[in-house]
């Protein structure tokens, strides 16, 4: 389901961005560009970090590493997933 029909809002009343996994970084350019464009020049007052359930990035995440070597398409994506994994790993709840 889109946020659009979540939120009821006409179409081009939400700028969205979507990765995997849904992780803010505050050091990929990407995201901070984003981030930037949407307040400072289309004015968003409000941010919403949204997930949803089934996420197949975190479910990932909390899979251990896979053994031996990756593709680059794998290692890269891996490696964004690893700060979830961590937190999952150590995390006591």
């Amino acid at each position: 389901m889109s946020e659009g029909t979540i939120f009821n809002a006409a179409p081009g009343a939400l700028f969205t961005e979507r990765n995997i996994a849904n992780r803010f970084v505050s050091n990929d350019i990407n995201s901070v560009s984003i981030l930037s464009y949407a307040v400072s020049e289309l004015g968003v007052g409000h941010v919403i970090v949204m997930g949803h359930y089934g996420c197949g990035g975190v479910g990932a995440s909390i899979l251990p590493r896979p053994p031996g070597e990756l593709s680059y398409a794998d290692g890269a994506l891996q490696n964004w997933i690893e700060p979830i994994r961590h937190l999952f790993q150590t995390s006591t709840r």
